[in-house]
């Protein structure tokens, strides 16, 4: 009789399984926290079309099709929701606190300044760390950035001498590492020199995917998956443990240099490691952490909005003959300061443009519904559910930037209080990008000394293959080139 029972067990096993199913539909679909929120059906129960997207680098794609549909308030999956009006995302940004999530991607001991959640500690890092890239403190790093930019022209000559042409994504990727890394650790990482990646820049470029990777999947923090004894988990631990290595040596260089030296090299640390009551206020394991948050932080931010300033500027001749004229008219010094460059408005204009159309973060910065909940745009969304500030397209947004696709500086010299307060190229509220100067500043000496170097540049397209949906932009959480290369000749 045995067979029999388990005959009649399994129709029983399968009503049982589509009541359940039958249950958390209606639950979802009529009664779920979400299920007022304007956006596909399906999202009511899975977000498995947006981590597909996630997967495929094409969320800006989708998110962008259904804000199209739905509104400036969509629900992405059960639990969370995208916004794009300018007035949910400043409210976002300015009063919401960020998700656990973030605290589960750091593959440190401690939280850095950027993936700490608890508001009291994020403001005394900030504190403490913040003067060091201030803009008052431009000055004394400018002889640093001023260095590595002579390097790069120098790289840039050497490589279209050889090859014909040069890949700026490259260059400017050294660029910005050799900046941040001596600025973070006292001591360039010379890719500029070598023409080629540090071992510890290609560790972070294989860990940083993965604990994005590591998070969604398992949603689970480093301390507890770190000792999977399965692959990927004990290669990813394998290789954290060698940049946390290499950033604790790299500190203790320079602490050593701060004492035997008179003059010592500028840092972001210095002021804290230079005075005791500041290093007490900080341990060793924050140090680190934050040192390798810049390194991540400050590279890659840095490079991609810089690649694809110089792409839009090399595609319009009038934009760039207009902005050579006013840097020739300027009459700078072989090496201009940082206050002369930003006397070229101009320059500041092609910058903002390009930080519109081309954000360095090109995925959302979530942040939580405070208790209570609140109204975002014309939808009351719930405490506890996860805000999206969508800034891709807010700064793509046609009623606020006419003509919103094409690359034009121009706008920015009658820029209105609507333009300003939709651009979000490096987040907002206290959780700014404290490195947002130094970036500009950055950029600003790249563009001029680069038209100073190589004033008839242009595009290289064919040459091995380049074609203009090599710049296609892929969501990575960063905006990068699908191919990864930008060839010019």
């Amino acid at each position: 009789m045995q067979p029999v029972n388990d005959l009649l067990s399994f129709p029983l096993i399968f009503l049982v399984l589509a009541l359940s199913g039958a249950t958390l539909f209606i639950y979802f679909s009529l009664t779920g926290p979400l299920a007022h929120i304007p956006g596909p059906f399906y999202t009511k129960f899975t977000g498995v079309v947006l981590f597909i997207n996630i997967f495929r680098g094409k969320r800006h794609v989708y998110l962008t099709s259904l804000h199209a549909k739905y509104g400036p308030t969509v629900r992405i999956n059960p639990r969370e929701v995208s916004v794009v009006d300018s007035e949910s995302v400043k409210q976002v940004f300015k009063t919401f606190l960020k998700p656990v999530f973030y605290e589960y991607l750091t593959a440190e001991p401690t939280p850095s300044v950027f993936t700490t959640t608890d508001p009291l500690y994020h403001a005394k890092l900030r504190k403490l760390l913040g003067s060091g890239m201030s803009e008052s403190s431009l000055k004394s790093l400018q002889p640093v950035v001023q260095s590595k930019v002579d390097l790069l022209m120098s790289g840039l000559r050497k490589e279209r001498d050889e090859k014909g042409f040069m890949d700026l994504y490259k260059w400017n990727h050294f660029y910005a590492t050799d900046v941040i890394a001596e600025l973070s650790f006292g001591q360039s990482f010379e890719t500029l020199e070598n023409g080629k990646d540090h071992q510890y820049v290609q560790d972070i470029q294989a860990l940083v995917p993965y604990n994005i990777l590591r998070v969604t999947v398992t949603g689970r923090p480093h301390k507890e998956t770190k000792d999977w004894p399965i692959w990927p988990f004990t290669a990813m631990e394998k290789i954290n443990v060698r940049l946390l290595d290499h950033a604790q040596s790299a500190l203790n260089r320079y602490r050593h240099h701060l004492v035997q030296s008179d003059n010592p090299r500028p840092n972001f640390f210095d002021k804290i490691m230079g005075e005791k009551g500041h290093e007490a206020a900080i341990n060793e394991d924050e140090l680190v952490s934050n040192a390798k948050l810049y390194l991540v932080a400050g590279t890659d931010t840095l490079a991609l909005p810089l690649t694809y300033l110089f792409y839009a500027l090399l595609k319009s001749p009038r934009v760039r003959a207009r902005l050579l004229q006013e840097i020739k008219l300027a009459e700078l010094p072989q090496q201009p300061t940082n206050d002369q460059l930003r006397a070229i408005t101009y320059l500041d204009c092609v910058i903002d443009e390009s930080l519109r159309l081309y954000p360095p973060i090109v995925g959302p910065l979530p942040r939580v519904v405070p208790g209570g909940g609140r109204m975002l745009g014309k939808c009351f969304v719930p405490q506890g559910t996860t805000a999206n500030p969508f800034t891709y397209l807010l700064q793509r947004n046609p009623e606020i930037f006419q003509d919103p696709e094409t690359w034009n500086p121009d706008r920015w010299e009658s820029a209105t209080k609507e333009m300003k307060e939709a651009m979000w190229p490096f987040g907002g509220g206290s959780r700014i990008c404290m490195g947002r100067h130094l970036a500009r500043m950055e950029m600003r000496m790249a563009v001029v000394a680069f038209l100073r170097n190589f004033e008839t540049a242009e595009v290289a397209y064919g040459v091995e293959g380049f074609a203009p949906e090599d710049m296609e932009v892929v969501d990575t959480i960063l905006g990068k080139p699908v191919a990864e290369k930008l060839l010019v000749r």
